[in-house]
C-alpha cells in the first residue's frame, strides 16, 4: 500500500513548535534542527519531509531512536562528532532517503547501516572523516554522487566498481599511492573524477581508466606522478578537461601530445628543459615534445597490481557455446 503523506501544520509537530525551524509546504517540507543541542521530541512529526537538518548538534552516536519514525528525502548530519552508527539507524527513512550528508564527523569505518540505504540513495557525502577503507558499498547501485574526500584512504576501494550509476566520484585529499588495473570497471556513467592531493599517488596505468567511456573531467593535481601513460587518453574518449596543477611532468612525455591531438583542455604545467610551461597556452611554442606518432600500449611504465576484473578470457566452440 503506498505511503500517503500526512497533512500537517507547524502546530502538529512538537519539534517545529518548540525547537526547530520548519517550512510546512506541500512540496518542500523542511525541518532545521541544526545547532540545537537539547533533546528534541517528534510527536506529530511523522510525515514525508523533503529535508531534515541535524547538523552541528554534537551528536556522537546514532541509533534507531535518534530519528524515531522520521522520514525524509534529504538528511543533513554534517559537523557533528559521530563515530558510530547503529545498523538500524536509517530503517524508517531508507525507502525514500536520496541524500545523506555525514561530512565533518569522526567515522572510522562504514558498517552494516550502509546496505539499508540501497533502495533510493543517490548522493552520499562522507568527506572529512577518519575513514581508512571503504566497505559495504556494493549494494548502492543507484548512487550517483560519492564524496569521500579528506579521509585517510590508502588502499584503493575495490567495491567502487559495483556503483554502476555513479556520475561523480571525489577521492581527493586521501593517501592513495596507486590505481590498480581495472579498478574503475563498471563505472561507465562516471563524468567527474578527482584524485587531487593524493600526495602519495605515483602510478596510474592505462587500464585503470579503461571503462570510463563517459568521463569528461579528471583532476590529478598535487599528486606525485612523474609521468602519465599516454595510452590512457586513447581510452578516455570523452575527456574534455584534465587538471594536473602542481605536478612536475615533463613536456616531452607522449601523453601530452595525445591529449593535445584529442582536444583535451589541459590545466597545469610541464617542465620544458629548465622552464615551467603553462599547458593552457599553445603547445606549438614548446622547444621539445614527444615526436612519436604511435604509442606502444603493450607495456606499462609502472605496475600497481590488478583487481583481476574482466581479465578472464571467454572461449566458445564452433556453435558459439561457452566452454
Amino acid at each position: 500500500m503506498p505511503n500517503v503523506p500526512i497533512t500537517m501544520t507547524s502546530s502538529n509537530c512538537s519539534a517545529c513548535k518548540y525547537s526547530c525551524r520548519c517550512t510546512i509546504d506541500p512540496i518542500f517540507m523542511s525541518m532545521n534542527c541544526s545547532s540545537y543541542l537539547l533533546n528534541i521530541t517528534y510527536d506529530g512529526c511523522s510525515t514525508d519531509w523533503y529535508e531534515i537538518n541535524f547538523s552541528s548538534r554534537n551528536l556522537e552516536y546514532l541509533n534507531h531512536d535518534t530519528f524515531k519514525q522520521l522520514r525524509t528525502k534529504r538528511l543533513l548530519l554534517k559537523s557533528n562528532l559521530i563515530s558510530l552508527i547503529d545498523d538500524t539507524t536509517f530503517t524508517s527513512m531508507s525507502v525514500i532517503l536520496e541524500y545523506l550528508d555525514l561530512q565533518l564527523n569522526q567515522l572510522q569505518q562504514l558498517t552494516n547501516w550502509i546496505p539499508t540505504l540501497k533502495t533510493q540513495l543517490k548522493e552520499l557525502n562522507i568527506a572529512s572523516n577518519q575513514l581508512e577503507t571503504l566497505t559495504h558499498l556494493e549494494t548502492l547501485t543507484k548512487l550517483e554522487v560519492l564524496n569521500v574526500s579528506r579521509n585517510q584512504i590508502h588502499v584503493f576501494p575495490k567495491e567502487l566498481h559495483y556503483l554502476i550509476s555513479l556520475i561523480t566520484l571525489d577521492l581527493s585529499y586521501n593517501k592513495l599511492s596507486s590505481i590498480p588495473r581495472y579498478a574503475l570497471n563498471g563505472l561507465t556513467n562516471l563524468t567527474y573524477l578527482s584524485f587531487a592531493s593524493n600526495r602519495n599517488l605515483s602510478c596510474i596505468i592505462q587500464d585503470s581508466f579503461k571503462y570510463l567511456k563517459s568521463l569528461k573531467y579528471l583532476d590529478l593535481s598535487s599528486t606525485n606522478l612523474k609521468d602519465l601513460d599516454a595510452c590512457s587518453f586513447n581510452q578516455l574518449v570523452k575527456l574534455q578537461i584534465l587538471k594536473i596543477e602542481l605536478v612536475p611532468l615533463n613536456c616531452t612525455s607522449c601523453w601530452l601530445r595525445i591529449a593535445y591531438e584529442n582536444n583535451i583542455q589541459t590545466l597545469g604545467q610541464c617542465i620544458d628543459v629548465t622552464q615551467t610551461f603553462n599547458l593552457s597556452n599553445s603547445l606549438s611554442t614548446l622547444s621539445r615534445w614527444c615526436q612519436t606518432t604511435a604509442v606502444n600500449c603493450s607495456t606499462d611504465y609502472c605496475e600497481p597490481g590488478t583487481f583481476g576484473i574482466n581479465t578472464k578470457l571467454i572461449k566458445t566452440d564452433s556453435n558459439g557455446q561457452i566452454y
